[in-house]
């Protein structure tokens, strides 16, 4: 009965996340972090989607391609499954212990790297087929299946790195789907394929990470990462373990799922009282240990009704505070190669979910300055 739920849940999850820095061709920015809407956006409570809407739907370990659909388990569909290469129990972020399958094992960050995505730069809307009821759809004014690969460069931005050096790069989560992500380059003159990024994975400096909210740096905080390096796909490719930890339930906390043996939304209006709400909620202990104290949660999709329409079914003040929360940057710093040739670049950021057959990815542009070069301007 518990696992029949869990997969309800599954299908009807929304989560979202976005890189933020370098800016990638979306237009996500470090001062938007966790906000879903379009950057000239009024601050209301009526989102427009944008930025977080770039994604691979329907991929799992072991499958030639993604389904593009939503199901639980869509290696099923062909037999394709495969079986998780990371062994690692502290690699997990969505081990609810009420159930009694291991219901995402199927899902790409128990193989990190493995599964197949529809592009490198994510989908618009997270592949061709129109999906509201998961949050399948494309941001405003960009056609569903948009491959992000064709989104155009941005005019105003100019994002110069040195081969052999040290750079920041973040992302932002706006829905919680656990898992952990990485950051690869591929040459702008190539294919622009998964399989070149992968020839260009970057390793992390070490375990430190950073959240920031917004763009301010003063308000930086540092707390110790996990690398995850072990039955990675390209062999040895570092990782790192999304560090926000989701509701200690098996919705994470997507509030607006019924509880375990009882259909009563644990949000939205009280059965007992109409005129009544029973508010936000988030059980615990959360997943694992927060970086910060009270850093935690599913996001600001907690309370999607799963419909697609644009309603939810939290109050307006629960939904700013989840939206306050989750305005952060998560922040590392990435090793260039010294001998990168230099050029132009495209990096990726490839977040592989744990609770869903979900992977986020969007690009940026980058200019690599080699370092024979540098000597030659010095």
């Amino acid at each position: 009965m518990k696992f029949v739920l869990t997969t309800t849940l599954i299908d009807s999850v929304i989560g979202h996340g976005h890189m933020t820095w370098p800016p990638p061709r979306d237009g996500s920015s470090m001062a938007h972090a966790g906000n879903c809407k379009l950057p000239n956006e009024p601050r209301d409570l009526t989102p427009e989607d944008g930025q977080c809407r770039w994604f691979n739907q329907g991929c799992q370990a072991g499958m030639s391609k993604c389904t593009d659909t939503f199901e639980s388990d869509p290696c099923k569909l062909d037999g394709s499954c495969m079986e998780p290469t990371v062994r690692d129990p502290n690699a997990r972020t969505w081990d609810y212990e009420g159930t009694l399958v291991d219901w995402t094992r199927y899902n790409p960050w128990r193989s990190p790297g493995w599964a197949p995505v529809l592009s490198p730069c994510g989908q618009a809307g997270g592949g061709p087929t129109y999906h509201p009821e998961n949050g399948g759809l494309a941001p405003k004014g960009i056609p569903q299946g948009m491959d992000g690969r064709d989104l155009p460069e941005l005019t105003n931005v100019t994002t110069v790195w040195e081969a052999g050096s040290v750079q920041d790069v973040a992302w932002s989560i706006h829905a919680n789907h656990g898992g952990g992500y990485a950051y690869r380059l591929c040459p702008k003159d190539s294919d622009l394929s998964e399989s070149c990024f992968q020839e260009h994975h970057l390793q992390f400096t070490n375990e430190i990470s950073y959240i920031q909210y917004g763009d301010d740096r003063a308000n930086r905080t540092a707390f110790e990462g996990y690398i995850v390096s072990e039955g990675t796909h390209p062999r040895g490719a570092e990782w790192k373990r999304n560090p926000i930890p989701a509701c200690g339930d098996a919705s994470g906390g997507e509030g607006c799922a019924e509880t375990w043996g009882e259909a009563v939304p644990l949000c939205g209006p009280n059965p007992g009282d109409k005129n009544s709400s029973r508010g936000f909620v988030c059980t615990m202990p959360p997943m694992f240990e927060p970086p910060i104290p009270g850093l935690f949660g599913y996001g600001w999709s907690a309370c999607f009704d799963g419909t697609g329409d644009g309603t939810y079914l939290c109050s307006d003040e629960e939904r700013l505070a989840q939206e306050e929360l989750f305005k952060f940057n998560v922040i590392d710093q990435v090793k260039i190669p010294a001998d990168l040739p230099g050029g132009e670049y495209v990096l990726s950021l490839r977040w592989d979910c744990e609770q869903t057959p979900q992977i986020w990815a969007q690009c940026s542009d980058v200019t690599i300055k080699s370092s024979i070069q540098s000597a030659v301007v010095v």
